[in-house]
């Protein structure tokens, strides 16, 4: 069989110094549509398919899903009992997150049919990221296939590296290394189609406002490049498929005599329940108004019918309020930030807790402190790595409620709002050196009215410095919308959007960062995409109102506590030479396991020679330490230690204070008296405090238990070392 049964069109290209390529007609068939891309090494099959069903549902069902194989970067599973992949791992649905952010904007808004697009990452080269690469493949699978999508549209990833905004194909979300070792202070990434924004996704070690408005700008000169080779390849497939046309669909439409009737009938009462205070008094009237909608219109449309045309007219009051009057539904200024309420220490047993209150949105938020072996293994493409820093996210139905069946694993919004404040706060952890503990974060949301994710990020502050986790400084989040008029030149920008402005608004962009600047951005947008001249005013207002949620943080909690909750583990650490962690370790991990079982600690060595001492038990905590450092200080005579009786000869017995550091005591040192047998004064395993009182002619370490006694009649205290 020959390669000639495949009608593939193939199209190569370079991207920032990489070979590339475009594929279709070998791979996936059946599909249908289907890219087979590639970048340096990293290979990725993207797919579109869609229900040919006549049903027509009254949403968009489009799922996005990014599949890694472990066979990709060359890994079997290090699970004993599981070899295959199953569940996707949290980075594969930040994946598909960000990738249905860049594309969901870019169908027909009348579009109903359910669309499945795969993400599947066959080969994985590191210095080449699948998920650059896919944006592009997906983007084309999509622009070929008979699914209505305005594109093409690319991802590109920009950095920064303290001077200038540079573009790069690597992935930079490596949570084990700091912003400095991944040679960037930014990991900015954003889908366009090389004039607009459809999606912000980014991370970075506190940049102004100005260096994330020039990594906009270059990344839209950047992504012309991929965009192009889209268009060349979308040009190579249509004159090899002169017929090729987009498959007609029936549009989801809302009847306009619907729309007519319910302005006519309940515009005025839509109007006075908006302008409701009181939130819940506002959704309560809200149902039952559009209840009597319900019976009123029932049997003349269908029940979603008459839902989306309420939610419309209802939609078209607020953003005519918004864009015309400048006005609120809650009364507020367009730069207002809704009122705070901040606690430190709700929970009493917890290691740090705070809640975080923005209108009706609420947040409780818990810090809880562990020794480094309680770091999170992680496992991919890329291999094996640890996170000691982690935030999770938890928001059941009843905070919006909502009643079902309760969900015990998170969902992908979950995910995405918990690695949002995660991202948001990395930055300001301190290293393990400073703080050897595992740390983690868990927002409980009371209740949701809007940015419970910018809670989290308030809440997690406040949460950590309760703590005392010596945070490096404060870090605040903030929400800010945009409605746009006409065109997009005619757009106003609204601080901390609430529930109904996040609904029928336009953007949802939402930044952390503390005074100095930005940790973290993620933008969802309906529109088809913002320009870069929103984005200036946005971050304008989001840093302004970050300011003011940080002087209210420190109005609540100054600094970090002094002391840690005394319900958390208690870690101390000592640096040993590299050299000698296999003494401390000892053969088959002989030595540290007696260390931990005689002292009742946790014990822990990293491979740069850092050991941490883990316990409760503050007496425990300091033998060991102690003990770890005797085993590598120069002996000093005159100094008392506490060893263990070796062998026992009729000259005198040995003595081992740790591996590294032994000593004869001689007959005539283990008593005033006369001793004939040794044996009748020590027994072999005893424990006894020796004096150090120097080297023999052959270098060999000389101690002395009559001379401790002395010490001890006369009353003098040499320092004494376990």
């Amino acid at each position: 069989m020959t390669d000639s049964i495949f009608d593939e069109i193939l199209y190569e290209f370079e991207f920032q110094g990489k070979k590339c390529s475009f594929s279709r007609g070998k791979y996936a068939r059946r599909s249908n549509s289907a890219i087979f891309a590639k970048m340096g090494d990293t290979v990725v099959l993207a797919t579109v398919d869609y229900d040919k069903s006549s049903e027509v549902p009254d949403f968009f069902p489009l799922t996005v899903e990014y599949i890694e194989r472990m066979f990709a970067g060359g890994v079997i599973s290090s699970s004993r009992f599981i070899k295959r992949e199953g569940h996707p791992s949290t980075e594969a649905v930040l994946s598909s997150r960000m990738i249905d952010r860049s594309i969901r904007s870019r169908f027909p808004s009348d579009f109903r049919m359910p669309v499945q697009v795969v993400l599947t990452v066959l080969s994985f080269d590191p210095e080449c990221d699948p998920v650059i690469l896919g944006m592009s493949a997906i983007s084309l699978a999509l622009s070929l296939s008979d699914v209505p999508f305005d594109g093409p549209i690319a991802g590109v990833r920009m950095g920064y590296d303290g001077e200038k905004v540079i573009p790069f194909i690597k992935n930079l979300a490596d949570t084990d290394q700091s912003m400095e070792d991944r040679g960037s202070k930014l990991n900015l990434v954003i889908g366009t189609d090389g004039e607009i924004v459809t999606m912000i996704d980014s991370d970075s070690e506190e940049v102004s406002e100005d260096v994330i408005i020039n990594g906009m700008n270059e990344g839209l000169e950047v992504s012309k490049e991929l965009i192009n080779a889209q268009k060349k390849f979308i040009e190579l497939f249509t004159e090899k498929n002169p017929d090729f046309h987009k498959a007609t669909y029936e549009p989801y439409v809302i009847p306009k005599d619907l729309i007519s009737e319910i302005k006519k009938n309940k515009k005025s009462q839509m109007e006075s329940i908006l302008d409701l205070d009181n939130m819940t008094e506002k959704d309560k009237a809200n149902e039952e108004l559009k209840a009597l909608a319900f019976k009123e219109y029932e049997g003349k449309y269908s029940k979603s019918q008459i839902s989306d045309a309420y939610d419309y007219v209802s939609k078209l009051i607020v953003r005519d309020w918004i864009v015309n009057d400048k006005r609120r539904t809650d009364g507020r200024a367009l730069d207002e930030i809704r009122p705070i309420a901040m606690e430190i220490g709700v929970l009493p047993r917890a290691h740090g807790s705070a809640m975080f209150n923005r209108g009706n949105t609420q947040a409780i938020t818990v810090t809880t402190l562990g020794s480094g072996r309680l770091a999170q293994l992680v496992q991919g493409m890329e291999g094996e790595g640890t996170r000691r820093y982690m935030h999770h996210y938890n928001a059941p139905d009843y905070t919006v409620g909502c009643a079902g069946q309760y969900k015990y694993f998170p969902k992908r919004r979950e995910l995405g709002h918990g690695a949002l404040a995660e991202k948001a706060l990395m930055h300001v952890i301190p290293g393990q050196e400073e703080f050897p503990y595992t740390i983690r974060v868990v927002s409980e949301i009371m209740s949701q009215s809007g940015s419970s994710s910018m809670a989290s990020v308030c809440g997690s502050t406040l949460s950590l410095m309760d703590a005392g986790v010596p945070i490096k400084k404060p870090v605040a989040g903030i929400a800010i919308g945009v409605v746009t008029g006409e065109t997009m030149d005619d757009f106003t920008i609204l601080t901390d959007i609430a529930e109904y402005e996040d609904f029928f608004g336009d953007m949802d962009f939402k930044v952390a960062g503390t005074r100095d600047g930005i940790t973290a951005i993620q933008m969802d947008n309906k529109l088809n995409g913002i320009s870069v001249k929103i984005f200036e005013e946005a971050l304008e207002a989001a840093k302004k109102a970050r300011f003011q949620l940080i002087d209210m943080i420190e109005d609540t909690i100054s600094a970090p506590k002094e002391h840690l909750s005394i319900y958390a583990p208690k870690i101390e650490t000592v640096k040993i030479p590299t050299d000698k962690i296999g003494m401390l370790v000892g053969p088959g991990g002989k030595n540290i396991k007696a260390l931990i079982e005689s002292t009742g600690t946790d014990i822990e060595i990293d491979d740069n020679g850092l050991v941490s001492v883990s316990s409760i038990d503050e007496e425990s905590r300091k033998k060991a330490i102690d003990h770890i450092k005797s085993m590598f200080e120069e002996p000093e005579v005159g100094k008392i230690y506490r060893g263990t009786v070796g062998k026992i000869m009729d000259f005198g017995v040995f003595v081992d204070i740790n591996p590294n550091f032994s000593g004869l005591v001689h007959i005539s040192e283990l008593s005033d008296s006369f001793v004939k047998d040794p044996s009748t004064v020590v027994k072999e395993g005893q424990q006894v405090d020796v004096m150090f009182i120097g080297l023999d002619d052959k270098g060999r370490a000389k101690m002395s238990i009559k001379k401790v006694k002395k010490n001890k009649d006369n009353g003098s205290n040499p320092s004494k070392t376990d």
